[in-house]
Formats: C-alpha cells, structure tokens, sequence
C-alpha cells in the first residue's frame, strides 16, 4: 500500500511486487496546491513568484505521472501473470481436492476456474495493487493538468487578453454563448478561491 513516509513523501509499490518502492517527494506539489486560492487576489508583484510555483509543482506532477505510469503497466501484468500461474498450476489441484472436477471437463469449468482465481491471496493482493497504483497515477493527472490551468489562468488575470474575447459570445468568438478566455480564468480562480469554512491548517494526508 501507498503511505505516507512524512508530510511530504509518499511512497508508491513497485508495480511487479517486489522491487523497491518509489518515494515521491511531495513538497512542491503540496505547497502550490494550498496556494490555489492565491489567484483570486493575485498582483502584478507576486504573479512572478506565484507561477514559478505553479510551474515548478506542474512539473513535478507530469514527471511522477510518467513513474506512476510505469508501475501501472507493471501491476497489470502481473495481476495477469499471477491469474496464469493460478490457472494453470494451482486450479487444478484445488478443484480436485473439493470434488468439483468432471470427467467432461478434466480442468474444471471457466466459472469454477475463476472462483479459484478470485479466492486466492497473491492475485488478491496484485488486484489491490494494480488499484492503488491506477489511483495514484489519476491523482498525479489531475493534479498535473490543474496546476497548468492555473498556470494559463494567472496569465489571463494579470497578463494581457484579446479584446475581441472579453465578453461572452462576442466578435471573434467562435462559439456564441460560451465562456472567454478571461472569463474562464476568472472562474477557475474563484473556484479555487480562499473558503474559511473549509481552510485547514497544513497539508495533511494525501489524498487521491
């Protein structure tokens, strides 16, 4: 299982279950992600600064998506790899042993075939495996792809923006009704916005 080594380290299973562990430094990340709320009041003066942490956790995430990926193609092959040694040394065997072999099919039915398979520990234990991993894989993405919206987002609000753009489904837009540039930006910051109510001290338990 995933846990966490400290406040700012997470550690990911090795996808094939036996090499080390991967240790994902979670500093940046954890930093920029409390830092969101910034874009609803950011000024010229501390954009700087503020996109180079954005940059900086962006960065970060893409780079452990690409790790986390590797252990998931990993785990998938060995929750299948486990299922064939089951199958074909230890099915057999333990079907006998419960009377449920037939003289028309020598190597038991799929269904029972597959209960042996669900019912064992190791291929249990890979299952797990490979979804915790996929879980993690998903949370680097989405944490990746949300610090480069607000990246584009602090461009937006500080930066400078087509005119033709500024109001909804106005000259120049392509879709008529839809949001702006401008306007998603703002959004995205509003949503993102300081929210006292749901503030918490620290960075607390990763979550994915």
């Amino acid at each position: 299982m995933s846990i966490l080594l400290n406040s700012d380290a997470l550690l990911v299973p090795a996808g094939d279950g036996v090499s080390d562990p991967l240790v994902l430094d979670m500093t940046e990340i954890y930093k920029a992600d409390t830092r969101l709320c910034e874009l609803a009041s950011v000024t010229q003066m501390k954009a700087g600064e503020l996109a180079s942490a954005f940059i900086t956790a962006w960065g970060k995430a893409s780079s452990y998506r690409v790790k986390v990926s590797t252990q998931f193609a990993r785990a998938k092959h060995r929750v299948r790899q486990v299922k064939a040694i089951i199958v074909l040394d230890k099915s057999t065997d333990i079907l006998k042993a419960k009377g449920l072999l037939k003289t028309g099919a020598p190597a038991g039915s799929a269904d029972l075939r597959e209960a042996v398979v669900d019912s064992d520990p190791d291929y249990s234990a890979a299952v797990m495996r490979l979804a915790e991993i996929e879980a993690i894989n998903e949370m680097m993405e989405i944490k990746a792809e949300r610090f480069k919206m607000a990246y584009f987002t602090l461009n937006k609000l500080i930066g400078g923006h087509d005119a033709n753009k500024e109001t909804s489904g106005g000259a120049g837009s392509d879709d008529v009704g839809s949001y702006s540039d401008q306007e998603k930006a703002t959004q995205f910051a509003q949503e993102h916005a300081f929210k006292p109510e749901t503030y918490s001290k620290g960075f607390g338990t990763a979550k994915y």
